[in-house]
């Protein structure tokens, strides 16, 4: 409870429901004794229906979809420039938006794999 005066702060205070068998507390001019409570217990159900409910749902997984490709799958780009004539050299770039690194490291073993590879192209022949 609080006790409201013109021109002082409010006291604040408790009253109890079976503090020491109601025994009246004394503020100043007042003395305040807890009589009863009235509860009332109830309850508040809503029972609805929405159709439109699984767009939603679908939403959220395409939207969860979206947010797994976006944040764990980083765009890569190799380029690979064959050249026409044969003893030339093959030229080998790449490019990535996240993680270098582990694109450095792959493309890294993609180059040691094309320097082993033996020319499958026959050379220009006699003509």
């Amino acid at each position: 409870m609080a006790l409201f005066r013109p021109n002082q702060p409010p006291q604040v205070f408790w009253v109890l429901k079976d503090s020491q068998k109601n025994e009246p507390q004394n503020h100043n001019d007042f003395i305040l004794t807890f009589e009863g409570v009235t509860s009332k217990e109830y309850t508040g159900l809503q029972v609805t229906k929405d159709p439109g409910v699984w767009i939603v749902w679908i939403g959220c997984a395409l939207m969860i979809v979206g947010f797994i490709v976006s944040f764990f799958f980083s765009h890569q780009r190799v380029w690979i420039r064959i050249p026409k004539g044969s003893g030339q050299e093959v030229i080998l770039a790449g490019s990535t938006n996240k993680n270098k690194v582990g694109f450095e490291k792959t493309f890294g073993s993609l180059v040691e794999g094309v320097q082993k590879k033996p020319n499958p192209l026959p050379g220009p022949g006699p003509d």
